[in-house]
């Protein structure tokens, strides 16, 4: 529900009247804007509004699973772990993604210093977006991780 009104609001088919103070609509727009309540889809479309970085190493991810490590989404990235962590970046402030702890916010590698050797985590908000992001991967993609994960 929230994600739906996230995106009611950012597209502007909700808005807070200030001189009134309240919150108005048009239920009639919103039906014609083909805007879906199915949360699957929803999550799609926000993926699919990140950069090409972003969007890619998030479809690494899900690769890996519902939880993961930035050192092996570094790996499978074929990247190193600052670079991977930067593509990351656009989806944690989308909140699709969160650190698994509060070590990646507060750790001591914040403030520019390194991020090599930190044993960081992270795990998808939810299972939905996780399918969503691994639902834009090719059939030849899927293979690809698939077969790249078994060596």
């Amino acid at each position: 529900m929230n994600e739906f009104l996230k995106t009611l609001y950012t597209e502007g088919h909700i808005y807070f009247d200030n001189i009134d103070g309240c919150w108005e609509w048009d239920a009639t727009k919103i039906k014609r804007s083909g805007i879906t309540d199915n949360i699957a889809m929803l999550m799609t479309n926000k993926i699919q509004r990140l950069s090409s970085a972003g969007q890619s190493v998030l479809k690494l991810a899900a690769c890996i699973g519902n939880s993961f490590s930035l050192e092996m989404l570094a790996i499978v990235n074929k990247r190193p772990v600052t670079v991977t962590e930067s593509e990351l970046r656009e989806a944690l402030s989308e909140n699709l993604v969160q650190p698994s702890d509060d070590y990646y916010r507060y750790g001591p590698f914040r403030e520019g210093k390194t991020l090599q050797g930190a044993d960081i985590s992270f795990k998808f908000l939810h299972d939905r977006v996780q399918q969503a992001a691994y639902s834009l991967l090719s059939s030849n993609q899927k293979q690809h991780q698939w077969r790249t994960s078994r060596l």
